[in-house]
């Protein structure tokens, strides 16, 4: 079965930009990995950087997670998929797992 949005609900403005921000930091960061992955040096540096960024990313998600979820979708059988300031503004879709 393909998956399908069930339903939205909205985040803190101020976290929905921020999470924004450090997804957008984090695709480029993954990116710059990926081009330095053959040099060392570069790709420890480059991972050095990711790592703040990558940990800061998954703690919102936790925090939306256990704050801001609707009662109703926390169940395994969804989960949440948020795609930007730019895109979707402080939307969230939840989505059939």
């Amino acid at each position: 079965m393909a998956q399908q949005i069930v339903g939205t609900f909205e985040i803190p403005e101020e976290l929905a930009k921020e999470l924004s921000d450090l997804l957008t930091k984090q695709t480029i960061r993954m990116q710059v990995l990926t081009n330095v992955i053959d040099q060392p040096d570069k790709y420890e540096i480059a991972e050095k950087n990711l790592i703040p960024i990558t940990r800061k990313v998954e703690a919102i998600k936790v925090k939306i997670t256990k704050e801001d979820v609707p009662d109703k979708y926390e169940d395994p059988k969804y989960v949440w998929n948020y795609d930007g300031w730019d895109v979707s503004e402080n939307k969230v879709q939840i989505i059939t797992a």
